[in-house]
């Protein structure tokens, strides 16, 4: 619930420092293995090439951003803000 919404909020396509954004949708493609060790999934997109004629590099440290995104998404996941979903009723 509060996975995508952020996910979607971050740079995509060629524009800059978009690694971050195909890094955790990395995390999603071998979702549910990749919690188990997030560490593990960011090296393998680091370890890919990386295609792209206006590929220009991350600014900033991938590794704690990526953790950083996810920490922040757990931590809503746990004090949501107001938000309740009933899904008894559909």
């Amino acid at each position: 619930m509060y996975f995508y919404p952020r996910l979607y909020g971050l740079p995509g396509g060629m524009e800059p420092n978009s690694d971050l954004r195909r890094a955790v949708a990395q995390l999603l493609h071998t979702y549910p293995v990749s919690l188990a060790n997030p560490i593990v999934c960011l090296q393998q997109f680091l370890d890919e090439p990386h295609l792209g004629p206006n590929k220009s590099p991350y600014q900033g440290d991938l590794e704690t951003d990526f953790l950083r995104f996810l920490g922040e998404t757990q931590r809503l996941a746990r004090a949501p803000l107001g938000v309740e979903a009933d899904f008894s009723k559909v």
